[in-house]
């Protein structure tokens, strides 16, 4: 069996070893020193075996010690008792010595165990900071803490560039952090520190800070309110993001909706969108009149719930061949009209794919030649009367 060193096994082996070690030394050394000093040299293995043992192994060196003295290195038979007595003793203080030197080491064993314990600790603790600091640098993000009692800010290193400021010039009173942010927004994040620090609990609040050179970034930022055992409102620690790429893409895709919408409500005839289970999520002004229906009464609905069968079936084939068609189709579509007349368009399909190229959605736009129809029919029955009074 394999014994790894801070094992008890290792420590009692080290007794065993090193009382050995000093036994068979004083067996070569005896007609030299005699019993001069015997106790004295076993106190060097109990100390060897509490140094790298700690308590256990120091007892067991001690017995050792005691042992191999009274037995193997004692007086031989017939000694007077007055010596005999003067061995004893030697053996309780040599024992008594020996429990000591088993504590000391087993006290200095505890004290490197846990100071190399603390050490851990603060290598694994500034592992986990840089950790943090180098996640919350590439996630473009902080914390900080605002001590109510002595009304002042501390702050994680990224959040300095996050201000375009140095470490050493961040704010240290949230009175001071408030002229860091947009004239337009202090107002409201004013209101949400005042709400929390009523009602406790948690705030999110997104905002606007301007930097030195000018530049406007938005943050948002979330954290909780804690109290004192007297429910006095102690610290608040939060976390501050920056959102600038996200809010510049909300208002780039808002700007994006206002032309699209403004493109579809100009455009000279119907245009809807539906999902691929045919359910309408978008249609202009002009769908909507021709439907007889609001938006909010057509939308997530299908054809099949406001048309007639047949027509709902025509469409609903439509779209599928549309699905299916790399370039879309076109055709000519009849919708009855909520007034219940009948009006023909010419109506183009389309696939609507997305990020990846896959279809998502069917658009479509029709043209309404209701009007061109009715004068086809007009002039075909004019034709046919003039050549029926020809003939006659």
């Amino acid at each position: 069996m394999r014994v790894s060193p801070g094992s008890p096994g290792f420590g009692y082996m080290v007794a065993i070893l090193a009382t050995a070690v000093v036994a068979l030394a004083r067996s070569g050394l005896w007609d030299v020193l005699a019993d001069r000093g015997v106790y004295l040299s076993f106190v060097a293995s109990v100390t060897v075996a509490a140094w790298f043992g700690g308590l256990r192994a120091g007892l067991l060196a001690t017995t050792l010690g005691v042992i191999g003295t009274l037995y193997l290195l004692g007086r031989p038979p017939g000694e007077p008792g007055l010596a005999r007595y003067a061995e004893g003793m030697n053996a309780v203080v040599f024992t008594v010595v020996g429990v000591l030197i088993s504590h000391l080491g087993q006290g200095y064993r505890n004290l490197r165990s846990r100071q190399q314990q603390s050490e851990r600790e603060l290598e694994l603790e500034r592992e986990s900071r840089e950790q943090l600091r180098l996640a919350q640098e590439a996630g473009r993000m902080g914390s900080w803490q605002w001590d109510l009692r002595r009304n002042l800010l501390s702050w994680s290193p990224s959040l300095a560039a996050l201000h375009g400021l140095p470490v050493t010039e961040l704010p240290k009173t949230l009175s001071a952090y408030q002229e860091l942010v947009h004239p337009e927004d202090r107002a409201r994040v004013r209101e949400t520190f005042e709400a929390v620090l009523r009602h406790g609990g948690d705030y999110a609040v997104e905002y606007r800070i301007m930097l030195p050179g000018g530049e406007e970034r938005w943050l948002e930022g979330r954290g909780r309110l804690f109290r004192d055992r007297a429910q006095a409102p102690a610290r608040l620690i939060a976390t501050c993001i920056d959102i600038t790429d996200r809010k510049r893409a909300e208002e780039a895709f808002a700007r994006s909706e206002q032309r699209f919408g403004r493109f579809m409500q100009h455009l000279p005839g119907l245009a809807w969108i539906k999902d691929l289970d045919g359910r309408y999520i978008y249609a202009n002004d002009a769908a909507l009149e021709a439907f007889g229906r609001s938006f909010e009464q057509l939308r997530g609905r299908t054809d099949e719930e406001f048309l007639p069968l047949e027509q709902a079936a025509r469409f609903r084939e439509n779209d599928q061949r549309a699905l299916e068609s790399p370039s879309g189709i076109r055709t000519i579509e009849t919708l009855t009209a909520a007034d219940g007349t009948n009006h023909y368009s010419v109506v183009s399909k389309f696939a609507v794919p997305d990020s990846e190229g896959v279809p998502a959605m069917v658009g479509g736009i029709a043209i309404d030649i209701t009007d061109h129809k009715r004068a086809e029919a007009e002039l075909q029955k004019q034709n046919l009367r003039l050549m029926l009074l020809g003939e006659a």
